[in-house]
């Protein structure tokens, strides 16, 4: 399969207190022909979030008014933007930091420093996983008698005719495995797959988007038998 190009054009919301380092993303956003929109704190980025829907959303895990962590969280339950991918940027790598973020909603997190190049690579890497290739409108997929219709175009999730919201990363894993229902995948395998070649994913990354994916769908998320986990080899997806 060829790769798809890379989008340009794409709107990116910047919310960093660090006028320095806000000035450093947003200079490097614009050399690759992406519109940046930079805020100073959570009030702000809720403010122009609420109406205006951005391509992907680059924040800080440390703000002055609210930590990032917490402002992804209001941003993932409602509002436009609720699906935006999400890079989280954080002062050191902490792996504390890096799950907290991730368990918060963020679909990845990047460390300072950092260069120009892995910025606008992760931004790009967003952007030609999570929107809809060409013929893919009448993409539907449907799991068991209508336990899960996925609308792939739209990027909807239907579970028991109720719609539930997921973010960009959760609702790739789900198509990932609704395609291949009955295949066993392993965390490396689901990682590749869905985060790409990135060396700061680690096993219990997966863990947390399979984990909120049960709570979303499945009847009973502490006995689990729509994703299921076989031991030692991975996860699948069955019809129930």
């Amino acid at each position: 399969m060829a790769r798809r190009p890379k989008t340009v054009g794409a709107r990116v919301l910047v919310v960093e207190s660090d006028v320095a380092l806000a000035d450093l993303i947003t200079a490097c956003l614009r050399s690759d022909q992406h519109a940046a929109t930079h805020v100073l704190n959570a009030a702000q980025a809720l403010s122009i979030g609420s109406s205006t829907v951005f391509d992907v959303i680059v924040l800080n895990v440390f703000l002055p008014d609210c930590d990032g962590v917490a402002l992804c969280r209001q941003m993932r339950r409602s509002g436009v933007n609720r699906r935006t991918p999400v890079l989280a940027v954080a002062a050191r790598y902490s792996e504390s930091d890096v799950v907290l973020a991730l368990e918060g909603g963020a679909d990845a997190v990047i460390c300072q420093p950092f260069l120009p190049g892995e910025l606008l690579w992760r931004v790009n890497g967003f952007l030609r996983r999570w929107q809809p290739a060409a013929g893919e409108s009448a993409d539907r997929i449907v799991v068991g008698a209508r336990e899960i219709v996925i609308d792939v175009a739209r990027r909807t999730v239907d579970v028991r005719d109720a719609r539930v919201e997921l973010t960009p990363r959760e609702f790739a894993v789900l198509v990932l495995l609704a395609r291949n229902i009955g295949r066993v995948f392993s965390r490396r395998a689901l990682a590749v797959r869905v985060w790409g070649e990135d060396p700061d994913i680690r096993d219990r990354a997966v863990d947390i988007a399979i984990h909120r994916l049960r709570l979303q769908i499945e009847r009973s998320p502490a006995a689990p038998t729509l994703i299921r986990t076989i031991r030692g080899r991975g996860y699948t997806l069955s019809t129930g």
